[in-house]
């Protein structure tokens, strides 16, 4: 039977009716291979992967009974991580050689600079970033020469509570000299760089198997649950957002805050902050996010209709879903600067398959789209000064200084219904609700309804 037209969702799983079928394509951005949902005849629902691994088809079932997962505290986020890590394991298992090739590194250390060389060889455009090297030198210090074949699940587990101990410390020492950043910030201290290093330590292992033919596991880490922070739901008020934009400017010519240069930007460093400005700007006007611009192609941008718009496609947005955004007139100006800055140049005006930002190495406009902004991002927020005085819970992210804050300004200054700014962002009215009305401004709207009400009862 074809799938079925519903959304691979907590509550259309469990509502799935017998020999009813739905997808999930990808699940969720999680990796290859799809998720289907299949409802029995007694109405039990059973999730099976499908992915095709060396040109074979392989089908694994993930669960069965969605309303036993669901209750146990299962969710769709562990359900597709679970995908995951079974389509990885059946490519680890097929391309393992048959042998381990000689002379190969055998400890952490040794395999993690020949991943990071491999890496910078084979993708010249992904950054190894900072808290890779960071994993890197925590997991060498605490196994040093400790073959990685003989690494278990205890030790993976030690390592974890090494980490989260070790960032603990970290954090103490940049608190100390008045640094800012850090990733031990939150209810769960620690626990975020923890997941980066079992992520790093993860693809390590994963390509020491698969490169060197090595004897190793991958599940070290399997077991060991590491807390999530809750998510936050801190926007920006008018006044913060003056500042904010400020901020980029400054940013630009380089003076101010506290990670502000002393000297005004010059050459190229000021073209990339000046690219690094715009693309920020544009994701603001847009309540996008940054991901979707670093994406976006010029051939998904008509600047020349009279209405001018950006078609974002649906293996670009979380949502998987296609959308259309009218461009506002504040937007189509800064496109129309980039677009003279790419003719000039590439001595071409901007094709189709062109990058609208492209990699500041790429040797072509289509070659890589711009890699890495976090480091840029938070120093504006640190020269804007949004987060001084603010607790862990509603400190302003880059996802909630452009996304959420502008969609309440949209609200709040514009005037706009939560079903306009859905239609605008491409988003349902349902999850505009949710996630970015913060509680205290639903209690406000009530009470301010509730005080309108007249009185239907008599005052005894």
């Amino acid at each position: 039977m074809a799938a079925t037209r519903k959304n691979f969702t907590k509550e259309c799983l469990l509502k799935l009716k017998p020999g009813e079928v739905i997808s999930d394509a990808g699940y969720g951005g999680y990796g290859a291979g799809t998720l289907l949902a299949r409802a029995a005849k007694n109405g039990d629902v059973t999730i099976t992967l499908k992915v095709c691994v060396d040109g074979k088809q392989l089908k694994r079932e993930i669960a069965k009974g969605m309303v036993g997962y669901f209750a146990s505290g299962g969710s769709l986020s562990k359900l597709r991580q679970r995908a995951y890590e079974i389509a990885e394991e059946a490519k680890l298992r097929t391309h393992r050689p048959g042998h381990a090739r000689q002379n190969a590194p055998t400890t952490i250390g040794d395999l993690g600079d020949a991943y990071l060389a491999y890496r910078a060889e084979n993708d010249p455009y992904a950054d190894a970033g900072k808290q890779a090297k960071v994993a890197l030198n925590r997991a060498t210090a605490f196994w040093g020469n400790l073959p990685v074949t003989e690494l278990n699940k205890s030790e993976g587990s030690a390592f974890l509570d090494h980490v989260i101990d070790d960032a603990r410390k970290a954090s103490g020492k940049r608190d100390k000299r008045g640094d800012v950043g850090g990733r031990v910030a939150g209810r769960h201290p620690g626990h975020e760089a923890a997941k980066s290093a079992r992520s790093f330590v993860k693809m390590v292992l994963t390509h020491a198997a698969t490169e060197y033919g090595l004897d190793v596991r991958t599940d070290i880490f399997d077991g060991k649950k590491l807390k999530n922070n809750p998510p936050k739901e801190g926007a920006m008020s008018t006044e913060e957002c003056d500042r904010f934009h400020q901020a980029l400017r400054d940013f630009v010519e380089g003076r101010g805050g506290k990670q502000g240069t002393k000297h005004k930007r010059t050459g190229r460093h000021r073209a990339v902050a000046v690219e690094t400005a715009s693309m920020i700007e544009l994701c603001y006007l847009a309540a996008g996010r940054m991901k979707e611009w670093k994406q976006a192609r010029w051939g998904e941008i008509d600047l020349e209709a009279e209405t001018p718009t950006w078609t974002i496609y649906e293996d670009d947005r979380k949502q998987r879903t296609k959308h259309v955004q009218v461009l506002t007139p504040d937007a189509v100006n800064i496109l129309k600067a980039v677009k003279e800055r790419r003719t000039a140049r590439w001595g071409r005006p901007p094709r189709k398959q062109d990058y609208v930002f492209p990699s500041i190495r790429a040797k072509t406009p289509d070659e890589a789209h711009r890699v890495s902004y976090d480091a840029a991002f938070n120093t504006i927020l640190d020269m804007s000064g949004v987060n001084e005085g603010r607790s862990y819970d509603d400190k302003i992210t880059p996802h909630r200084a452009v996304r959420a804050s502008r969609i309440t300004e949209l609200r709040d200054v514009e005037g706009w219904t939560a079903r306009e700014v859905a239609d605008y962002v491409g988003a349902t009215e349902q999850v505009i609700e949710s996630v970015y009305y913060k509680s205290q401004v639903k209690l406000e709207r009530q009470a301010a309804k509730v005080s309108a009400l007249k009185s239907r009862r008599a005052v005894v």
